[in-house]
């Protein structure tokens, strides 16, 4: 009997060799998918934190409200303004000091914008900052006395405010998403 050879064959080594390089080609794919899949859920963590903000922010805004009685033909605490399919909702807020000051949401082209301006009246040039920029579509609804209106002041009342407030944002890839803010 002939002693057996320690060791592999040239065969034994070919197999194993390319089984740890199936093993190495699995492992880099999943790896790969598991970091594609990180970015990709940051990015939508990260837009779904800005559109919280955004919402937040509105909701502030909207809570101090100022209802003021107008003087000398200023503007109504809060209406409307559209221009084809971009809108402007301005008002009166009491963010600021103990004096109203305006603060616009404005929706241009594609982007959500919030518009500051230092006192009551829009004579001067306003802040502008970028609360979205990926915006399909924004429709404003306020609930008075007669139901839900697509436009605010009703009439000529511009002391008036609405009971309630209804924001429609269409977000590209998530659909409609509707908020309801209750101001008295």
């Amino acid at each position: 009997m002939t002693p057996r050879p320690h060791g592999l064959t040239l065969i034994e080594l070919i197999v194993a060799l390319a089984v740890f390089a199936v093993l190495g080609t699995l492992t880099y794919r999943g790896t790969a998918q598991l970091i594609d899949s990180r970015q990709r859920l940051g990015g939508e963590l990260e837009r779904w934190r800005a559109v919280e903000r955004a919402l937040n922010l509105i909701e502030t805004d909207l809570q101090q409200l100022a209802a003021p009685r107008p003087v000398g033909g200023r503007a109504a605490a809060i209406e409307l303004h559209r221009s084809g399919d971009d809108s402007e909702l301005r008002l009166l807020s009491l963010s600021s000091a103990d004096t109203p000051r305006r603060i616009a949401f404005r929706h241009v082209g594609a982007r959500l914008e919030w518009l500051r301006w230092p006192g009551r009246d829009a004579h001067e040039a306003p802040q502008i900052d970028t609360l979205l920029d990926t915006v399909g579509a924004v429709r404003w609804r306020f609930l008075g006395s007669a139901g839900w209106l697509d436009h605010w002041p009703p009439g000529s009342s511009l002391d008036s405010i609405p009971a309630g407030v209804e924001l429609q944002l269409d977000l590209p890839g998530a659909g409609t998403l509707t908020r309801l803010y209750a101001l008295r």
